[in-house]
């Protein structure tokens, strides 16, 4: 639970969540968006689709975690292609299914999301090929199937950052304070910053710019 996401979504519902469900509110405002604020878009291309996704958990999701978001899509790899693409993967669809049955807490769904989602296609996929890379082969025990299936009923009744805090308390033999209490630290593949160094961009720019930026070059080559 020590994503931006355990909060983020929450929050994002209760600013958002009753002006989305307005018909056609946040596709207007986006289009009017993009026509009077060009600028603010380009810089926070995201921040006009709040009203857009904002309206369901799976669409608040995909918002926080999409690097483009389906109405993008068209001018990336063509209108028949996204159109056909959107209808055979279907993303919120799919997302809200994984929510069947519902874990029964905003912080118990949200486990369910990242987990289905992120976790799945993003970090397991980078941990293996960042090991391959190394001629590592990883393993991850803290995904183990029994494991998962063991905490899941726990999960949903955790606040947003207990759980590392659980997990501090786990071992039997206690964890010193000194590791307990330390400031995070964090990692990362330096992917982002090789791409911002090989194609001009500042150094400070976010990781969802400088990804756009090169998911953009790679169509736009590809297409």
């Amino acid at each position: 639970g020590g994503y931006p996401s355990f909060t983020d979504l929450p929050r994002w519902r209760r600013q958002f969540g009753l002006l989305a469900r307005i018909p056609f509110l946040g596709c207007m405002l986006r289009i009017i968006g993009s026509e009077l604020f060009p600028a603010a878009v380009k810089a926070q291309p995201k921040a006009f689709g709040v009203l857009h996704y904002a309206s369901s958990l799976p669409g608040a999701y995909m918002l926080r975690r999409g690097l483009f978001l389906p109405y993008e899509m068209k001018g990336l790899v063509g209108a028949e292609m996204a159109r056909d693409g959107l209808a055979r993967l279907r993303p919120l669809r799919r997302m809200a299914q994984q929510l069947d049955p519902d874990p029964g807490t905003m912080n118990g769904r949200i486990c369910v999301l990242e987990s289905e989602n992120y976790m799945r296609n993003q970090l397991l996929r980078d941990a293996d090929w960042a090991g391959m890379a190394h001629s590592l082969e990883i393993r991850v025990p803290l995904v183990d199937w029994h494991l998962a299936t063991a905490i899941a009923p726990y999960m949903r009744s955790l606040t947003a950052g207990a759980g590392k805090q659980a997990l501090a308390r786990a071992p039997v033999k206690a964890l010193p304070d000194v590791v307990c209490q330390r400031a995070k630290t964090g990692f990362g593949v330096p992917t982002g910053a090789w791409m911002a160094n090989v194609d001009g961009m500042s150094a400070s720019s976010s990781k969802g710019a400088i990804s756009r930026h090169w998911s953009k070059r790679v169509l736009g080559q590809a297409f």
